[in-house]
């Protein structure tokens, strides 16, 4: 849980797992928001990164009420 921005190293370390586990696709979920580098580093490669606003939307989709903040 980030209270401030991700830092592209987290998504530079899912990446090196998803090659050494030869994962086909990697989904970084954070309850605060990606750096513009995390957002550059991941285009063109199988990494999906939700952020805060994208988790409650999806959470609101699948009938979840929220009761604070995420």
């Amino acid at each position: 849980r980030y209270n401030k921005t991700v830092p592209v190293d987290i998504v530079r370390d899912l990446y090196g797992a998803m090659t050494h586990e030869r994962a086909s696709k990697g989904i970084l979920i954070s309850t605060s928001d990606f750096s513009p580098e995390c957002i550059k580093f991941a285009q063109g490669k199988p990494i999906e990164l939700i952020n805060r606003k994208q988790l409650s939307q999806l959470l609101i989709e699948s009938g979840y009420q929220l009761a604070g903040k995420i």
